[in-house]
């Protein structure tokens, strides 16, 4: 009688589909055994969603979207975008690395910690969120997370409804919470989206420093967080740092309206920088993320105007990290 060997490299244990449960990837196949063994060729990468009780089902890959056929070896999930849902990253031997980009998740809460010097992405701590008298999975920053291996230290908590606050915990005797704010905050409308991206920066990867958007603009009222996630990571993905930012520091202000219909009008240059490629790097940031998404269906105007500070080495006032 013939039997069944499946054979995995890698186990990935994330929340891809953003339900708050924790789901499982695989990665399959051996190619070097003994000459009278068959290779272990079966797997195309095997994804496990599970349902908060210790079950797992099998996701096909008509519709987890994942089909590799080589001998895969090390995984790792990591929002790479920014948008609030977890990708998956899978390298093969002798073929391509697998990058797949998650477009159907229910987007959750980007949390970075700041660790100490020795330990600046906090491993060791762990992570969770709390929504009513219930917590999410608990998530440990860790150093390391298979064959060859290593997960973003940034952690993506699903959001089922609005959270009462995020722990982080070092130690179990302390357990400070960053408590959410109400919508509609009036020239500081970034703290609208800090409950689905506390603590993010973008990091140059050309040389060191911390750049962020600096956002202003009138809510009316409106929530505009996930209006907002997905503002900044479309702005995030067409923002060219320059190599001047290597070693130089500085700020833009700019100014334009959003329409209804998600088009940008009017981009204005408020203050340049005293360094032309920032200046050029902040305007085509926002000239390339016209058009953008559509206002809430709640905004009572036809168009909000705002006021977007890119700061390149330089601390936002205030001391944010936007």
């Amino acid at each position: 009688m013939g039997r069944f060997v499946e054979v995995y490299f890698e186990l990935v244990a994330a929340d891809f589909d953003g339900d708050g449960y924790e789901d499982v990837f695989l990665s399959q196949n051996f190619f070097g055994t003994r000459s009278e063994t068959s290779r272990y060729d079966a797997g195309r990468g095997l994804l496990l969603r599970g349902d908060g009780h210790g079950g797992f089902a099998a996701v096909t890959g008509q519709q987890s979207g994942v089909a590799i056929y080589g001998e895969q070896r090390g995984a790792a999930a990591a929002d790479y975008d920014r948008d609030g849902r977890l990708d998956l990253v899978v390298t093969q031997v002798g073929a391509e690395t697998k990058l797949y980009h998650n477009e159907s998740a229910r987007p959750g809460l980007r949390v970075r910690l700041a660790g100490p010097t020795g330990n600046p992405e906090s491993v060791g701590a762990v992570v969770r969120s709390k929504v009513g008298d219930e917590f999410g999975p608990a998530r440990e920053i860790h150093c390391g997370s298979g064959y060859w291996s290593q997960d973003s230290a940034v952690q993506v908590l699903a959001l089922p409804t609005a959270p009462q606050a995020t722990i982080v915990r070092n130690e179990p005797s302390r357990n400070p919470t960053l408590e959410g704010r109400p919508p509609g905050l009036l020239s500081d409308a970034i703290r609208n989206v800090q409950k689905y991206s506390q603590g993010e920066t973008l990091q140059n990867v050309q040389g060191n420093g911390d750049f962020g958007p600096s956002i202003q603009f009138d809510s009316k009222g409106v929530d505009f967080g996930p209006w907002l996630r997905r503002f900044i990571a479309q702005i995030r993905r067409n923002w060219f740092v320059p190599y001047a930012a290597m070693s130089l520091r500085g700020h833009v202000v700019l100014s334009f309206k959003v329409h209804r219909d998600g088009s940008i009008t009017e981009l204005q240059i408020n203050q340049p920088s005293a360094i032309d490629a920032f200046t050029k790097s902040a305007f085509n940031a926002i000239k390339l993320t016209n058009p953008t998404v559509p206002l809430p269906l709640e905004f009572p105007d036809e168009n909000a105007p705002f006021i977007v500070s890119f700061y390149f080495n330089e601390t936002p006032p205030g001391g944010g990290s936007q």
